[in-house]
């Protein structure tokens, strides 16, 4: 099977009566395989038709599912649909904003899904070559995409370090992206569909849970997020033949619809996006997820503005858990260092050493035995001038 230059890949059909070649001629090539041959054989191909031909370099090439299209990407920013019986094209090119890094059919084979150095993930008509649906962006170069195995989800890997899921149907995000401390350039689902498994550019792999798409919402689920916002709002609305009143609700009903809630999702089953709202909104708001589409614990997030360490990010987690007394001391010595620097103004490092002491001497009450505590209210007193307890 010769081209005018080097064959960069070859590959087989579905159904294995023909080979596509790609080469560097900036062309693509069907040939038909001899049949009835054996393993360790030497095989006997027969071009089809004309070559496929690009006006830049042919980088990606591969079949439709049903074996009846070859989707070709180029150099030049563009992808290509071709029938694979007559060799001619099918449609418009499909035209990226950078250079292409992957290209492939959805699991039906009526999409194209490409990724491209411009930081977008783009799903284009089989039969019209016309973009569909808004651009799936990422913040950097998108390396890879992946299908689940029933087609209904897939996740875009980017040099940005992160992985992001998305429902087919509607080509909006799932959840919030994965970060990794560098990039990702590869990424492929588990059967069971529950886990994707992503190649990183710091010599690991990493293992990572699929959020579940949108499922039926029950009417039971709807009047839960009805009684949900009384409860939230503190209020009923009663519905009279006069007039609409709103009556106040107790403590006790409060909680109890809140019980309520909690009790009906308390099933390990795969939850809803509405029923994971509902879920979460009754949960402890120390101990619950950060969103009700992440993984990440409350308790994490507020560790991991400690270690971010600025004044902002300490101040945000402190709306979140007033009461943890180690955020709480971190908060002060960092209003500390705010209040004693060089060209602070006046009037707002008076307002810092104010909450940097009050900080610290409310988290030392909260936790009078905690070590790391103890030391950071000794050192804003020292910094500050003030007694040391």
């Amino acid at each position: 099977m010769k081209h005018g230059c080097r064959v960069s890949s070859a590959q087989f059909s579905p159904d294995g009566q023909r080979v596509l070649t790609m080469s560097e001629d900036n062309t693509a090539r069907l040939w038909y395989a001899a049949a009835n041959f054996a393993l360790g054989e030497n095989l006997s191909f027969k071009a089809t038709w004309r070559p496929m031909k690009h006006e830049g370099g042919v980088s990606l090439a591969g079949f439709s599912p049903d074996g009846q299209r070859v989707l070709i990407a180029s150099e030049d920013a563009t992808a290509q649909l071709w029938d694979a019986a007559s060799g001619e094209a099918l449609g418009d090119s499909m035209r990226c904003g950078g250079r292409i890094s992957s290209a492939q059919f959805s699991p039906d084979g009526l999409r194209v899904l490409t990724t491209s150095e411009d930081g977008i993930a783009q799903f284009w008509d089989t039969a019209t070559g016309k973009a569909l649906a808004e651009p799936m962006k990422h913040g950097a170069i998108v390396n890879w995409a992946a299908f689940s195995p029933d087609g209904r989800r897939m996740v875009t890997a980017s040099t940005d370090g992160s992985l992001r899921f998305w429902e087919l149907s509607t080509s909006k995000a799932i959840g919030h992206p994965t970060k990794h401390e560098t990039w990702f350039y590869s990424a492929l689902g588990s059967r069971d569909k529950q886990r994707v498994t992503a190649a990183s550019g710091d010599k690991t792999s990493c293992l990572w849970n699929v959020p579940p798409i949108s499922e039926q919402e029950t009417n039971e689920d709807m009047l839960l997020l009805a009684d949900l916002a009384e409860a939230t709002s503190g209020f009923a609305l009663q519905i009279s033949d006069q007039a609409d009143i709103l009556r106040p609700l107790s403590g006790d009903q409060i909680n109890a619809t809140r019980w309520i809630i909690a009790g009906r999702l308390a099933s390990p089953k795969r939850l809803t996006p509405l029923q994971r709202f509902l879920k979460w909104s009754v949960s402890d708001p120390r101990n619950r997820t950060v969103s009700p589409v992440s993984e990440l614990t409350v308790p994490e997030w507020v560790e991991n503005m400690i270690e971010e360490g600025t004044v902002d990010s300490l101040q945000a987690a402190m709306h979140v858990d007033p009461s943890n007394a180690r955020l709480a001391a971190h908060y002060g010595r960092r209003l500390t260092d705010y209040a004693v620097a060089k060209g602070t103004d006046p009037y707002k490092g008076g307002s810092a050493r104010v909450k940097a002491d009050y900080q610290t001497r409310r988290a030392l009450k909260l936790a009078p035995d905690n070590d790391d505590v103890r030391k950071l209210r000794v050192e804003v007193a020292e910094l500050l001038q003030l007694p040391v307890e």
